[in-house]
């Protein structure tokens, strides 16, 4: 049971972040918890970061198989500037209190939903939008950052910067946000090999999967359940209409907010 659960888990993690852009951490670290009440938050966490990279990476590919990523030139500025933008938000997190990076973010994300509620932005078509180095690189490194210092999943911060600062077309939101994901959440992972688990699971095969602190048994069953529904959220993601789209990704930001405010 416990394995189909991972999966299901795994699924939504790949519909929310192919159609929305946005990682899906904050499902994956509360329903670990509730799968493994003991678990500890660098288990949790590693396993949610390793899982959201797989997932976002196999969603770029996908997404660059139906040409909706911006130029190679530009893309790698953005890769670059992301990677920047979480060192120095993981040296950053050292000077401010988690509750206090939580409370800006969550101001944030509220005051994104907003605007997307109530300004009608016209939408760009694809052929017609051109992207700018400059714009592109201050997302990235700036989104990298805010996500480093919130310990929050970097789709939740890319899409809502990608809609209403560099007005994306809709289409091509989800696809820069996975980009920007994949390379946040690969910075995360990492420093979690380096150090060892404080956790051990009563099933002890399990443990055996354990380098470091990331457990690839949980990344890769969850990763399972992602590749299903992957392909679902790219499919719609063209599919839906752009309103549609705004106010579900604002509904979904609300909420974001909410949770990081109260």
């Amino acid at each position: 049971m416990e394995i189909i659960e991972l999966i299901f888990l795994g699924g939504l993690v790949g519909f929310i972040s192919s159609f929305f852009g946005v990682g899906g951490g904050s499902l994956v670290v509360p329903i670990l918890y509730s799968l493994h009440p003991q678990i500890s938050a660098e288990v949790a966490i590693g396993a949610s970061l390793g899982t959201i990279f797989i997932t976002a990476s196999i969603n770029v590919f996908k997404f660059q198989r139906k040409g909706l990523l911006p130029p190679f030139k530009l893309l790698i500025s953005f890769i670059l500037m992301c990677v920047v933008g979480g060192l120095i938000g993981a040296q950053v997190l050292d000077l401010i209190s988690t509750a206090e990076a939580k409370k800006i973010m969550g101001g944030i994300l509220l005051i994104m939903a907003i605007k997307l509620f109530i300004i009608k932005n016209k939408d760009t078509n694809i052929k017609e939008f051109k992207a700018k180095f400059i714009p592109f690189a201050i997302t990235g490194i700036l989104g990298a950052f805010i996500s480093s210092i919130t310990g929050l999943g970097g789709g939740i911060i890319f899409t809502p910067a990608l809609i209403n600062i560099l007005k994306v077309p809709m289409p091509m939101v989800s696809p820069i946000s996975n980009v920007g994901m994949a390379v946040a959440t690969l910075m995360g992972t990492i420093p979690h090999l380096f150090s060892k688990a404080n956790f051990a699971f009563e099933s002890t095969w399990i443990n055996y999967f354990f380098i470091g602190k990331i457990n690839f048994f949980l990344i890769i069953v969850m990763s399972i359940g992602a590749a299903f529904t992957s392909s679902i959220g790219v499919k719609y993601n063209s599919l839906v209409k752009p309103l549609t789209k705004k106010i579900l990704l604002a509904l979904l930001l609300v909420l974001f907010s909410l949770k990081l405010l109260l």
